[in-house]
């Protein structure tokens, strides 16, 4: 439902819950403008780096990475651990 502007001004208490929003609401809508501002950047560097053009014609590049993809294998993370710790290019044994 809804209410003119007139009738909710005139209860009691209305006016003085709008004017506490207020500052949020503000605050709320900068960081609304904030954000969008910074959404130009990100098109910029995503532009820069090709990401935002249409997609190529041919399939070349899909074929090539389809062909590294079957010729690659993952690189998996180790079936055991030994008990050592390597840190600064050095052994800690024992933790």
């Amino acid at each position: 439902s809804s209410m003119p502007v007139s009738t909710l001004a005139a209860l009691e208490g209305v006016p003085e819950i709008l004017a506490g929003i207020v500052p949020y609401a503000e605050r709320h809508f900068d960081r609304i403008d904030r954000m969008y501002g910074d959404t130009f950047l990100i098109d910029h560097c995503l532009s820069g780096m090709g990401c935002l053009g249409a997609p190529p014609e041919n399939d070349d590049e899909d074929d090539e990475y389809r062909l590294w993809e079957a010729k690659s294998e993952p690189v998996l993370p180790p079936s055991g651990a030994d008990g050592r710790v390597q840190v600064g290019g050095m052994d800690v044994v024992g933790l």
